[in-house]
């Protein structure tokens, strides 16, 4: 029915009747859409070139040439890499890095390697040379021209200002050198290519010798290699946190981000989410960042990060390394490892000794140990 039908315009003091004897708008609310229309654009241009000039100033940090300059004149920066006396830790005014003068395999400046030369040496990023994929992009296995093995980190390049982030988080790492810190040995910022070269780890990473022994052919972890590797990262952490003027959070300790040399001593790696915090600071609220199993509940439940969070993950580590259990197993409701022992221990130290990774020798020398470690683990 007529009476039904929807009408754009209703009769008011405010409508008017144009010449064809149809409803029309008054001009003050033509002039009032109109400065709603031109406001809304404004705002959405704004938006847009903020987001362009943040973007520029994290490229102007990675740049060739300017960029290394700006992270090497930035006083704040620069207090970051001033090393402890304690903790094996050295300063290198620069970077060393191979210098190829045969096509695209050359190095423009120190710290720095082209898209090209990256490209070659990792054979156009062959998924033969697929060492693994991390939160930012995928790592490769590369190989320069003299027979030095290399890891390349190429970012994702859907990523933006986030993986630009990241990328600066890498680099903050730079010349900070650290036994038990996998080294950050150069990068590429050509275009939109991000890339991070790494010193290459012989022995993969710990959650594969831990958890994968079995499906590579490969034999499980000594008690004593255990040890050392527990020392290994305990001492890594302590240099991260332990700086001079600022302490650094590394927000993803986990098996995973533990690589193992030759000898199977370990180095902490993957630095995409480091945070650095002042002396002053005791915890910062920042977003959420980690991975699940290992995430302090502290943390997770208020987003209040402090150096903590790690020292919690560690905890977590140290549990797979006593029992040869993921934190995250799937078949057990959600809960990581840390909440599956709890009530274990909590039954007496008996069922303690339970839990300690069966492919461990039970009479070997300094097993005992692990189920004190188990106890000093959850007392703290």
């Amino acid at each position: 029915m007529a009476a039904d039908s929807p009408t754009l315009f209703s009769s008011s003091p405010n409508s008017t009747l144009d010449h064809a004897g149809h409803h029309g708008l008054s001009a003050p609310a033509i002039a009032g859409i109109v400065v709603a229309v031109v406001l809304v654009i404004c705002v959405v241009v704004a938006v847009f070139c903020y987001f362009q000039r943040r973007k520029k100033r994290l490229e102007m940090l990675v740049r060739t040439g300017k960029g290394m300059q700006t992270l090497e004149a930035s006083p704040q920066l620069a207090n970051r890499m001033q090393p402890t006396e304690a903790g094996n830790a050295v300063r290198q005014p620069t970077i060393q890095l191979h210098n190829i003068e045969a096509g695209n395999c050359s190095s423009r400046v120190e710290g720095e390697f082209s898209f090209g030369f990256l490209q070659e040496v990792t054979q156009n990023f062959s998924e033969q040379n697929l060492l693994g994929e991390g939160a930012f992009g995928k790592v490769y296995r590369g190989k320069f021209p003299d027979g030095t093995e290399v890891a390349v980190e190429r970012l994702n390049l859907i990523l933006g200002v986030a993986g630009l982030m990241a990328f600066q988080a890498e680099l903050s790492i730079l010349k900070m050198t650290h036994r038990h810190l996998v080294s950050v040995i150069g990068f590429c910022n050509q275009g939109v290519e991000h890339l991070i070269v790494y010193e290459f780890m012989e022995s993969g990473t710990l959650h594969q010798k831990l958890f994968e022994w079995i499906d590579t052919g490969g034999n499980p972890m000594s008690w004593d290699e255990r040890i050392v590797v527990a020392l290994d990262v305990a001492k890594g952490l302590h240099y991260l946190h332990s700086l001079s003027r600022e302490a650094f959070v590394h927000r993803d300790v986990k098996c995973k981000n533990i690589l193992l040399d030759r000898d199977m001593r370990a180095k902490i790696s993957d630095y995409g989410l480091v945070k650095a915090m002042t002396d002053d600071e005791k915890s910062v609220v920042t977003k959420l960042a980690g991975t699940r199993g290992y995430l302090a509940p502290e943390y997770a439940m208020t987003g209040h990060l402090s150096i903590k969070a790690d020292v919690y993950a560690f905890g977590i580590v140290l549990l797979e390394l006593i029992t040869g259990q993921t934190t995250v197993d799937d078949g057990q409701a959600g809960k990581n490892l840390a909440m599956r022992f709890r009530p274990v221990y909590k039954r007496g130290m008996e069922n303690v000794r339970a839990l300690v990774d069966r492919s461990l020798d039970p009479d070997a020398q300094g097993l005992n140990g692990g189920c004190e470690a188990c106890n000093g683990v959850h007392a703290h």
